[in-house]
């Protein structure tokens, strides 16, 4: 047994691969349907922050209250090819895993990666790789990216809400008019 033991201990130091953990977390602004809490500036209702869209649908006589949860978005924003694609880019990972197909990269990316849902209502993401800045650079772009696709989001989501409350107006204004 003694020996058994001392053998897997040697194998293990000198000939697997070690690996290192960086994680980093989300923590959203707050819990609201249709994604107007993702605004990591924490907006409240009437002061311009993200809110705005909801009470816009509001008053369009749109409901909010079906639309998907915040974690739910982030959950989505997290795992999407996009944000893959993102962090690859960033960070030129094609170079660092070695292969010049993207699939190939995020494949890799995603083997590294864990995100978890706490049950404090938070995201992890945990990353494992063999080089420990590499693990903390990934975690970081996660977060950093998740930043950035969300005011995208966020900015395409506000514009198609404009363009149909600016045609609700020209609708109703043409109905006035008959």
């Amino acid at each position: 047994f003694l020996g058994s033991v001392l053998i897997t201990g040697v194998i293990s130091m000198f000939l697997l691969t070690k690996l290192y953990e960086a994680k980093t977390s989300v923590l959203p602004a707050r819990e609201e349907p249709l994604g107007g809490g993702l605004s990591f500036g924490g907006g409240e209702k009437g002061k311009g922050g993200s809110a705005g869209v909801a009470m816009m649908l509001e008053a369009v006589g749109g409901s909010t209250k079906s639309g998907p949860t915040v974690m739910e978005i982030l959950h989505a924003i997290l795992v999407s090819r996009k944000m893959a694609e993102a962090v690859i880019n960033q960070l030129n990972l094609l170079a660092y895993y070695e292969t010049d197909s993207l699939t190939k990269a995020i494949t890799f990316l995603r083997d590294e990666t864990d995100i978890r849902r706490t049950k404090d209502k938070t995201y992890e993401v945990i990353v494992l790789s063999r080089d420990p800045r590499m693990a903390a650079e990934i975690a970081n772009a996660y977060g950093t990216n998740l930043d950035r696709l969300n005011k995208e989001l966020t900015i395409t989501s506000s514009k198609r809400h404009r363009v149909f409350i600016e045609q609700r107006v020209v609708d109703k204004t043409q109905a006035l008019q008959q």
